[in-house]
This record gives structure tokens, sequence and C-alpha cells, in this order.
């Protein structure tokens, strides 16, 4: 009975816990979005990209870096999120001519990484097997979007980012399309590409002629369903406490032989 009071009364704990979390997420997203829109810049101060704020970018697509991160699905479809980086215009001048497409040279906050939206797998292809093509227009692009701290992730048990920054690195230019990935993780790409990518993701809003989906979810919110979880197990422990003691109450009212 003890054991059950302990676990009951964590539980709980750990249900307010997450709710304290949703709450700072919650406050996190009303401060970002209450800011004035970003432009970015290459060496952007990191104070300036606050989670959430709006923000654009101008520059070109590098498609030869495009990632796809894999098993995110649209309306019960199985597909891909696509991330491109995109080169400042004008590029940094150690980040090569403004006419570069494919390639960058290192250079301080050059490139941003975006969530450029959402692309179906073929039906009834097996991973890896059918190319997925992504379209990247070309020339300048002016891209409007949300800054967020990472692609949103799916539990992995290999490894944080899904490939190693040499193992990432060999599989650009590969002819099954662009490099799969299980999560997405800035530092992990920007070893891999050589690209100073700056530290924040841009998720892409509005329309783009590139056929991907942007319809993305909201931030979590949910804090009355992990307090309501919270009263439950805690609903238990009292339970399982006034339980104990009826059990000791009647053990010591009980007449002894």
């Amino acid at each position: 009975m003890l054991l059950i009071i302990a676990v009951t009364v964590s539980a709980g704990r750990w249900q307010l816990a997450r709710a304290d979390e949703k709450r700072a997420l919650v406050a996190r997203v009303e401060l970002g979005r209450t800011l004035p829109p970003l432009v970015l810049l290459p060496a952007l101060p990191a104070a300036d990209m606050t989670e959430w704020r709006h923000a654009r970018a101008r520059g070109k697509w590098l498609p030869d870096f495009t990632v796809l991160v894999e098993n995110r699905n649209h309306q019960g479809q199985p597909g891909f999120w696509v991330v491109s980086p995109l080169q400042f215009d004008p590029p940094t001048a150690s980040g090569g001519s403004a006419g570069a497409s494919s390639s960058a040279s290192p250079g301080s906050g050059e490139v941003v990484a975006v969530l450029r939206g959402w692309t179906p797998r073929a039906l009834g292809a097996m991973p890896g097997v059918a190319p997925v093509v992504v379209r990247s227009p070309s020339g300048v692009q002016d891209i409007q979007g949300e800054l967020i701290a990472q692609v949103p992730r799916l539990l992995e048990l290999s490894s944080l980012s899904g490939a190693a920054p040499a193992s990432l690195a060999s599989r650009f230019g590969a002819a099954d399309g662009p490099p799969r990935l299980q999560n997405f993780d800035v530092a992990t790409y920007a070893a891999a590409t050589g690209l100073k990518v700056l530290p924040m993701v841009l998720q892409q809003t509005g329309e783009a002629d590139d056929g991907l989906i942007r319809d993305w979810a909201p931030p979590p919110n949910n804090i009355d369903t992990h307090l309501g979880y919270a009263m439950q197990w805690f609903s238990f422990a009292a339970i399982a406490v006034i339980a104990l003691g009826v059990l000791l109450v009647r053990r010591f009212r009980s007449p002894r032989r």
C-alpha cells in the first residue's frame, strides 16, 4: 500500500511538472509572437533570435544540401518534412558570390536552415527506393516564417541526430534523392555540410511555388490535461491513504488472541 501511495504521488508531481513546462512554453510563444518581425541576417546576435518570433530571410536556396525528415504524417498520409539551407543575399564577404546556388563557403551565420513544408511519400514505395523530388525555386527568395529552437523531434534510440556528420556528408548528391533523417539537428547538419548555420530554424509560412504543404501543428498548450491527470493521481493516492488508515484501524481494533 505504501508503494502505491509513493507511485501515485510521484506520478501526480510529474504531471504538475509537465504542466509547468507547458506554461513556460506558452509564455515563450506569447513573448515571441508579440515581438516585431525580425529580418534575419548573417552573424545576427543570438539575443535577437527569440523562439516563435516572426522573421523573414532573403536569399537563395542551396538545394544540394536539402534533407528529408522521415515519418512525418499529414492527415494520415506518410511523408517527409523538407529542410533546406537559404544562403543570405547578399552573402558575407567570405560566403562566396551572389550567384552561388548549390555550394557556399564558410562565413559567419551565412545560411539559415528552413523547415520548408511537408511532401508525401509515394504510395506503395518502399523507404529508400523511390527518390523524392523537391522543387527549389531559383533566384532570390523572400521567405517568411517563425523561429523555432529545433525541428520537432521523434523518439530515436540510435542517436540524437539520425546520422553522424561524416555519414550524413557522404549522402548528399546520392541518386536516390536528398538524405533522409529521423530527426534534424542544426549542429550535426552544420558539421556535415561545412556551412555556417544560424542556431535557430526558420519554420516557413505562407504560399510558395514549391508544391510543399505548410500546415504546421500549433505549439502544445494542453496545460489543463496535465492538471487533470495530476488530480487523478493525487485522488488515487488519497484513496490509498484512506484504505491504509482503515486497515490499520481494523488491525488495532481486532481482538488479540
